[in-house]
């Protein structure tokens, strides 16, 4: 197994008031190795990022939006954001501070966003989601069981 490198994700604010971009860097060594093939790797890494933040943020507007359907969209975000993790690990890297960048580019508290994680880990599939159960329930049933 060849060696993963740490890949970090940098926020740039569009100066026209738009939608951020965002800007992945590596290890210099990795960039040493194969310049021009790693700026190209990198550069759609950041484009799988943009994309994935935007499905994420559709998730999140349902969570918001219906009550009932909240602690599936939590599924769907946490679903979302592995789904990065395995295309970066595809490609030999791996997220530096992956809840912290997660957390700020979507705009919540990293703890919340762990939550949203060890639920994810907790429940195979959404399915097995009760619409029923409030959110509050699965976040409150993790705290607990920690104790």
């Amino acid at each position: 197994m060849s060696a993963k490198y740490p890949i970090h994700i940098h926020r740039r604010e569009d100066a026209t008031g738009g939608a951020p971009k965002f800007l992945a860097t590596t290890a210099l060594v990795k960039l040493a190795a194969a310049p021009a093939d790693t700026q190209a790797q990198l550069h759609e890494l950041a484009a799988a990022y943009t994309r994935t933040l935007g499905e994420a943020h559709a998730h999140l507007e349902i969570a918001q939006r219906e009550t009932r359907e909240r602690a599936r969209a939590y599924w769907r975000v946490a679903q979302t954001l592995h789904a990065f993790e395995a295309t970066l690990d595809a490609a030999g890297f791996y997220l530096a501070q992956q809840t912290e960048t997660f957390a700020r580019d979507l705009g919540m508290h990293p703890g919340a966003l762990r939550k949203i994680f060890t639920f994810h880990k907790k429940i195979s599939d959404p399915n097995q989601i009760d619409p029923s159960v409030r959110w509050s329930h699965y976040s409150e049933r993790r705290t607990r069981e920690r104790k």
